[in-house]
Parts: C-alpha cells; structure tokens; sequence
C-alpha cells in the first residue's frame, strides 16, 4: 500500500489515467487503465516499458496496426467455457484472426 492514501491524486497520476483512458477505443482497455496503480517497483516498470516498447515497434512497422478489427470477445469466450454450450456463428466469427 502507498502511504498517504490520496497519494496518486496528490501526484496527479489520476489525471494521467483518465487521459489515458480517454484514448482508449474499447472497454478492455478502459478497464486495464483502471485496475493500473502507481509503480515503484522496478521490475515492474521495465516490464512494462517492454510492453510499451514493442507496441511502438508494431507502430513503426510498414503495416498500419489493424485498430479497427478489435472484438470484445470476453462474453463469448466464458459462454464457450461452460460444457454442453455453443457459439452463435456470429459470436465464432469474432473469434478468427
């Protein structure tokens, strides 16, 4: 736990997550964006620079990265989990490449 409590708000790493969720293009993302804290530990910040890192990469490439073909697939993907149960073709075709 940070001490004091308020302490993202004090830094104003809580505008920095609200600017960030504001260029966020689904709910996925608006929720990752909410459930990040403040790091201070280092491994944890390299490994998200990492992340950070092979996403500017992506970017860079000769390809334009593909934004427009994101699916919110969560709700078909737990309904495939049960036994017994099936996906609509329209739920399967979200799930392709």
């Amino acid at each position: 736990m940070i001490y004091p409590e308020h302490f993202e708000s004090k830094i104003g790493f809580d505008r920095i997550r609200e600017l960030v969720k504001g260029h966020c293009l689904f709910d996925p993302g608006r929720e990752r964006v909410d459930e990040m804290r403040f790091q201070w530990d280092l491994d944890s910040i390299l490994r998200e620079l990492k992340l950070v890192e092979e996403f500017q990469q992506i970017n860079l490439g000769e390809e334009a990265f593909p934004i427009q073909h994101f699916v919110d697939n969560r709700e078909a993907l737990k309904k495939a989990e049960v036994e017994g149960t099936y996906l609509l073709t329209e739920e399967v075709s979200g799930l392709q490449k």
